[in-house]
């Protein structure tokens, strides 16, 4: 089953709350010592795990049963907004739930897209080749019987000289990360 992502007020509320909390600085602290740990060839991947294949970069976070599971859910949607702050649209925010043989699945996802319009007026685009930014990006939830499991995040970008070269994943991430 596929639906639109929507979130209740209860939620929206509890979100507002935890942008001013401590879990979120520490969150926020441990994804970017974890990834520039594994820039050093010292990642976790127990934890965290980078992924940079061809035109994709990214990473995937595992969810500790130790944190609140709704702080994960915050952490989803706050990168969410932090993308859509480098003129990014949100193209589209949908969970899909599959009814497995021993537990109930379900993949909260939101998928970016950089604005076109915005990016690619012929004041700011000299050289006719459309802004990517960053790529589009994908961010995922994964829950098993509505325990989180991981969130995916992930920049998939065009290898086409139609495009202009992506930005820099690295600045994304402390972009992400920013307190």
């Amino acid at each position: 089953m596929r639906e639109e992502l929507k979130r209740s007020n209860n939620d929206r509320m509890n979100y507002a709350l935890w942008l001013e909390s401590e879990a979120r600085v520490n969150v926020l602290r441990f994804v970017e010592e974890q990834y520039d740990q594994s820039r050093n060839g010292n990642e976790n991947v127990a934890l965290f795990r980078v992924i940079n294949s061809g035109g994709t970069n990214g990473f995937m976070l595992r969810y500790l049963p130790e944190t609140e599971a709704l702080d994960f859910q915050h952490l989803f949607d706050y990168f969410r907004n932090k993308v859509v702050e480098l003129q990014y649209v949100t193209y589209t925010s949908d969970v899909r739930t599959f009814d497995k043989a021993q537990q109930v699945e379900s993949i909260e996802r939101h998928y970016l897209k950089p604005s076109w319009r915005k990016l690619n007026t012929k004041e700011v685009n000299t050289d006719g080749r459309m802004n990517q930014l960053y790529g589009n990006v994908t961010i995922e939830l994964l829950r098993h019987d509505q325990t989180p499991q991981y969130i995916k995040f992930m920049c998939q970008h065009y290898v086409d000289s139609k495009f202009m070269e992506p930005l820099d994943f690295n600045h994304l991430i402390h972009h992400l990360c920013r307190i």
